[in-house]
């Protein structure tokens, strides 16, 4: 196993008899295994939910017809019993269906889990990350968590965290009070080049605003929900036995019971620097895209709202320096329109008007809201296997720029030098990794290329993308899978690309186009992925995927 441990962990008396308090009897009934392999008709295997994971094996299931995020991680830990491990669990908001699809989820969870986990891994606070906790509250709230993972980021006691969430409500706040003032939403047309994803829309600004803010759960073009993000990590916290905060860097974290696995802890940066950088520089991912800073925006957005939004001295004086003109010209739209100008408001000089330029900033405004907020994902490496043989997990939340960036400065085990032979980086994490969940749904700016994908190379690599192809690009108007990176992520893992949105004949026409070819996947090679594939029922509220795709990684 990849190991920067000083020394082997032993667990203490006291541990073990935490380990084996009495409990009750989980996920009891019979039910086939999830090894049940890909040519298998799939009703016929996996009509009922897998009691236990696959022995000798991590499975890692990925929830399907959903833009967002739920995995589940079962690892045995002796005859009776497995550690449970869910990462995240929610749908974008405005989904079609999207509560009965996350209500469905959690009740396979349920089963799954006998309403119970070891961890619960909470990556970031944004609505497609968390929103089933507050759908499916009835469900999770039967749920037992021994433990809730969190970001340092959302530490109460942590005054960087404190300052972080401050400037993410504030601009949240201002972008919800500014939404009135758009204009109707003008058609948008459909898109599907890689221009796409950030060169501007012809659509209504007050469309592109609310589609960001559906990462929020905030989007005043949805209905409002019971609880918003942060309500539902306030519940979490709540249920959870014990709330844990991680920093990157630490030495690695062993999990429950004794299993030989550990978590790295790679992200998020506590360098402000690097947590608020989302835009990639010139090929570091599969698209070049650089936009201002966020004063330009803020200097903007602030015009029309100016003595209800309060800034700190920072702030404005960074919004004076943003004005084109000295601060004292300034003239609140509500003062001009009072006075009733006509020259200014004529309609025969409505040409002249700049009093609503600065809309299109909003758009930007909200677009880095939601970068900075992805850029706050905890991001875990699980690392096992042998020596000879390390394999790891890799589970980045919706990391972006910065936060990959940060990864290289880490060594473990802490206070290890980098040329020491033992010692354990990010390039040997990233060249172990035999399963990539791949972040912000494939977006173009959520996977770093030279020190990132490119270098992932195990043989074994397979990547998950949880993405709702036709919803992200119809509705949303966004370009995920973003095509050159989806691409390149087929050429690494010779096409074991899993995706929630895609059905078992879909894997098996994929199968069948590649295997056998110069550079692809032999026969054998094709059957042995298959084999460690199982399938979720059909899903009652969408035909475009089973309920679930759970893939197993040997231990060992």
């Amino acid at each position: 196993m990849l190991s920067a441990r000083k020394k082997a962990a032993k667990r203490t008396t006291a541990k073990k008899t935490k380990d084996k308090k009495p409990a009750r009897k989980r996920g009891a009934q019979s039910a086939p295994s999830p090894d049940t392999g890909f040519d298998s008709e799939v009703d016929a295997a996996s009509a009922t939910t897998a009691a236990r994971a696959r022995p000798g094996h991590i499975s890692v299931r990925m929830y399907n017809n959903i833009l967002g995020d739920c995995f589940l991680i079962r690892i045995p830990a002796g005859p009776e019993r497995d550690v449970k491990i869910l990462i995240d669990c929610g749908a974008l908001q405005g989904m079609p269906s999207a509560s009965d699809i996350m209500n469905e989820i959690a009740g396979d969870l349920a089963k799954a889990t006998g309403s119970h986990l070891d961890v619960l891994v909470i990556t970031h606070e944004h609505w497609d990350h968390l929103s089933g906790f507050c759908q499916a509250e009835t469900i999770f709230r039967k749920f037992e968590i021994d433990e809730l993972w969190l970001a340092w980021t959302e530490n109460d006691k942590d005054a960087d965290a404190a300052r972080i969430r401050a400037r993410r409500q504030k601009a949240l706040q201002l972008l919800l009070t500014l939404d009135k003032h758009f204009g109707p939403a003008a058609a948008a047309p459909e898109e599907d080049d890689e221009e796409a994803a950030t060169a501007p829309r012809g659509g209504g600004q007050r469309d592109e605003v609310r589609e960001l803010l559906a990462f929020t759960g905030q989007s005043p073009g949805v209905a409002a929900s019971r609880m918003d993000t942060g309500a539902i990590l306030t519940m979490l916290k709540g249920l959870a036995k014990k709330v844990r905060y991680f920093t990157p860097g630490a030495d690695p974290i062993p999990l429950p019971a004794g299993i030989p696995v550990e978590a790295y802890v790679l992200g998020p940066p506590k360098d402000t620097k690097l947590l608020l950088r989302s835009n990639p520089r010139k090929g570091e991912v599969y698209l070049t895209d650089e936009s201002a800073g966020l004063g330009v925006y803020l200097a903007a957005a602030v015009q029309l709202e100016k003595e209800t939004i309060s800034l700190d001295a920072d702030e404005a004086r960074t919004i004076e320096l943003s004005m084109p003109f000295d601060n004292q010209h300034f003239r609140r739209l509500s003062e001009v329109e009072g006075e009733r100008n006509q020259a200014y408001f004529s309609e025969r000089e409505d040409w002249r008007r700049i009093d609503r330029d600065w809309l299109g900033a909003a758009e930007q405004l909200a677009l880095k809201l939601d970068s900075d907020t992805n850029n706050t994902s905890l991001v875990l490496a699980f690392a096992f296997g042998s020596k000879t043989d390390p394999r790891v997990l890799l589970f980045p939340g919706d990391a972006q720029v910065g936060n990959w960036e940060s990864w290289q400065q880490y060594v473990w085990p802490s206070g290890t030098k980098r040329e020491d032979p033992a010692a354990i980086d990010i390039q040997k994490l990233l060249a172990a990794t035999v399963l990539y969940k791949v972040g912000h749904h494939a977006s173009h700016n959520a996977t770093l290329r030279a020190n990132g994908l490119e270098l992932m190379t195990h043989p074994d690599l397979v990547a998950m993308i949880p993405v709702r192809e036709e919803f992200a690009r119809k509705t949303k108007h966004w370009n995920m899978p973003f095509p050159s990176l989806l691409a390149r992520l087929l050429e690494r893992t010779k096409g074991r690309v899993l995706r929630a949105d895609k059905s078992v004949d879909d894997l098996r026409a994929d199968r069948d186009r590649r295997q056998d070819k110069p550079g692809e996947l032999s026969r054998d090679d094709w059957e042995n992925f298959f084999s460690r594939l199982g399938f979720g029922p059909k899903s009652a509220h969408s035909g475009v995927a089973p309920l679930y795709v759970e893939y197993s990684v040997p231990l060992t």
